[in-house]
């Protein structure tokens, strides 16, 4: 399954199973899905997934992916944990809501009462700062319904930024994000995208406890 998203961020358009057309220009789309199905691949490999039936849906032509803008496709992992791409969040949502208007991130690992956003950015390589800086709205405007707590506890962006660039912020050290619970990680297709492994895993650990 990754492999052939990875395939299809390379611009190889063989054995393309969507239902809806998709153009190579919109390659930021593409980009935000290939990092959820990467998301979904570190899962599957660590045995940490448990339905995968609302990532798929069924026509008289086959199975097809069922990822789309504002879809809230999802995976179900272990300990009653969630995976969505594209979570939407308003005023009138059920356990999680907003006070102001509604906001949709584009990879969220859901737990009973707290998330962790994962934001794919592939236009902002050189404005890493800003762009987090944008991701405040999700820590402070998506609350725990029960608690009335913030509920986005930790928000990563995602990016395929050069070596280069990732050497020279801070937003990329392991010690930034472990102090302020946000930060950027390098992600490129082709490569072994270690980091990511390593917070996504640790990420479940945190909701988990």
């Amino acid at each position: 399954m990754y492999e052939w998203f990875d395939n299809l961020y390379k611009h190889k358009r063989e054995g393309i199973g969507f239902s809806y057309p998709i153009a190579l220009k919109d390659t930021f789309f593409l980009y935000e899905m290939w990092c959820y199905m990467y998301v979904v691949k570190i899962l599957r490999e660590s045995n940490l997934i448990t339905d995968t039936s609302n990532l798929f849906k069924t026509t008289r032509n086959g199975l097809f992916l069922n990822l789309a803008e504002n879809k809230q496709s999802s995976v179900h992992l272990v300990n009653g944990l969630t995976l969505y791409f594209q979570r939407s969040y308003q005023y009138n949502s059920k356990t999680f809501h907003t006070y102001t208007q509604r906001m949709i991130p584009d990879i969220v690992l859901e737990g009973e009462n707290r998330i962790i956003v994962f934001d794919p950015k592939y236009r902002v390589p050189g404005n890493i700062g800003t762009a987090l800086g944008e991701m405040h709205k999700y820590r402070d405007g998506i609350i725990h319904r029960e608690s009335g707590e913030k509920a986005v506890k930790e928000v990563y962006i995602l990016t395929p930024t050069s070596d280069n660039q990732a050497d020279s912020m801070r937003y990329f050290d392991v010690e930034f994000r472990e102090n302020f619970g946000m930060g950027a990680i390098q992600m490129v297709p082709g490569s072994q995208n270690s980091e990511l492994k390593q917070l996504v895993l640790t990420s479940m650990d945190y909701l988990t406890n």
